[in-house]
């Protein structure tokens, strides 16, 4: 083939300086991308808690994170955020830099904050790995009152909002059992960024499965045995399965009834003060 058009760099010395502002440039990005994901979590990841030490959630959050750092081999430390009624904490755990060092465990108020303006974010700003806790709603009346299932009180109910019973409350029927295809709870997950990469989730994913499968231990333990003794129970659902729930309808509408439950002591003292004046 007939050579048409060459550049040699003996005639502009300063290709030489270009050619390797280059390479300096553009093959280090490169390296780095692929140390990244063969070594990763090749150091502390930090797991983002919206509520207080000790409340339910936290405890939750420190349980996960010890069989997690039991199966990757790396500290994963969990760090309570509040504030905001849970805008601190999700704003810490969603803005944070993609790279899979920062997670969050996300609750069902994540699915109902945007309704009163508090924040813009919802399910849909975060990455969903998976659920991993659900505590069931259940309706609960005085124990001197004399109805005893939901037949008895026909429109309103007496009964747990699970598919199963309660491991706590074991003697409670279940809306299913008595009839009633209800289900309603409080959900805790683990969410990343959203613009963490592939590689990231499906190594927190399958860490997770591994768990899930009791295939961890601390202490002597897998985390549902964990869980258990904790007072919780352990309810998975797969990244495809967790995505649908959150994207369907009865999940909306479990964001609405926790809203309005979660508003019900403010609601209630502001009818107590205008009848009262």
């Amino acid at each position: 083939m007939k050579q048409i058009f060459s550049v040699s760099t003996n005639h502009f010395p300063g290709l030489h300086y270009c050619y390797g502002l280059l390479l300096a440039l553009v093959l280090p990005p490169l390296l780095i991308g692929c140390g990244a994901e063969d070594s990763y979590p090749g150091r502390p990841i930090t797991l983002v808690c919206l509520r207080a030490a000790g409340g339910g959630t936290d405890r939750v959050s420190r349980q996960i994170a010890m069989h997690l750092e039991n199966d990757l081999g790396v500290p994963v430390n969990v760090i309570n955020a509040t504030g905001g009624r849970g805008v601190t904490g999700y704003s810490r755990g969603l803005h944070a830099r993609p790279n899979g060092y920062t997670m969050i465990l996300s609750t069902v108020e994540l699915n109902m904050m945007h309704w009163i303006g508090l924040t813009g974010l919802t399910y849909r700003d975060g990455l969903p790995l998976m659920s991993l806790n659900e505590d069931s709603a259940a309706i609960v009346v005085r124990t001197d009152v004399p109805w005893q299932t939901l037949e008895e009180l026909e429109v309103r109910a007496l009964g747990v909002m699970s598919p199963q019973r309660v491991v706590d409350d074991p003697d409670v029927e279940t809306f299913a059992a008595q009839g009633r295809d209800d289900s309603l709870g409080v959900w805790r997950s683990l969410m990343l960024p959203k613009a963490a990469p592939k590689y990231v989730s499906d190594v927190l994913v399958s860490s997770l499965q591994r768990i899930e499968k009791g295939q961890t231990n601390v202490g002597g333990k897998t985390f549902a045995e964990s869980m258990k003794i904790e007072g919780f129970n352990s309810s998975w659902r797969s990244p495809e399965k967790f995505q649908a729930f959150l994207a369907s309808p009865p999940s909306v509408v479990l964001g609405l009834v926790s809203l309005l439950l979660w508003l019900g002591p403010a609601i209630h003292s502001f009818w107590h003060r205008s009848a009262s004046a």
